[in-house]
């Protein structure tokens, strides 16, 4: 089942005093699945299927497949016309909005359903990244590594290696550059292409259980998917290793 995040600092957006538009927003955004849109596409009007002029760019969005009329009954909207209203300025610039992706919009009807634009913002937000951040440095400090980074998306061989052994995992197994099982090249090239660089040294460790688990094919794909959505930062096969059911139901959308 897919899921997201609703957080504190919602009500703070320039639409939580219209009471219909913040409940019609957060029904489509609790809709809405992960979606990935592999070209540019050109948004929609909400009342004809006219292009606005307004292109969607490529990437990873919510979908809430469904026409206009059927989020506003599932929102409650008892006037159906008050809620096509409500869809129209959801999905228009609002130079209001906190954040001024999309020029503020925040939704998007294309061929096929509403996009919710900031899906992923939503969903990865993380507000317990800097407790877990002092925790590492902590142990760091304790155990007297030394640790840099090359760039903001890799970390270097120091630092992966200080992690796995906190986190009690072998560090024994060390294939980098393409060596090691014969599944690996494939992995360590969807990695490379989103993260950059070589795989953390444990990445066979990691990887492995979930092969051996579902098999390349399904653990491959996964894979892929988990790298798709997550920001290049924050990824991490230990990670992906422990939540790869969550990456299964919807896959990579078409």
């Amino acid at each position: 089942m897919a899921f997201v995040k609703l957080d504190t600092g919602m009500p703070n957006s320039s639409i939580w005093s219209d009471r219909d538009k913040r409940t019609l927003f957060t029904t489509t955004l609790l809709l809405a699945v992960p979606h990935q849109l592999r070209r540019r596409t050109p948004q929609l009007h909400v009342r004809s299927l006219e292009p606005t002029g307004w292109v969607v760019p490529a990437g990873w969005y919510g979908l809430v497949a469904a026409s206009g009329t059927q989020i506003v009954h599932r929102d409650g909207i008892p006037d159906t016309e008050r809620g096509l209203t409500l869809l129209e300025e959801l999905c228009s610039p609002d130079p209001d909005s906190r954040s001024q992706a999309y020029d503020g919009r925040r939704l998007a009807r294309v061929d096929g359903g509403y996009l919710v634009l900031n899906y992923f913002k939503y969903r990865d937000r993380d507000h317990t990244a800097a407790v877990r951040a002092k925790r590492y440095r902590d142990r760091v400090k304790q155990s007297g590594a030394v640790s840099s980074r090359r760039d903001a998306v890799t970390r270097t061989c120091n630092v992966t290696l200080a992690e796995a052994k906190a986190d009690g995992r072998s560090t024994s197994k060390k294939p980098r550059g393409g060596h090691g099982p014969r599944w690996y090249k494939k992995f360590e090239s969807l990695w490379t292409d989103r993260c950059g660089g070589l795989l953390p040294r444990f990445a066979a460790e990691d990887l492995g259980q979930v092969v051996e688990q579902l098999g390349e094919a399904e653990a491959h794909r996964r894979f892929e998917f988990y790298l798709s959505c997550t920001d290049p930062s924050r990824c991490r096969t230990g990670d992906f290793a422990s939540k790869h059911g969550a990456y299964a139901e919807h896959g990579l959308a078409q």
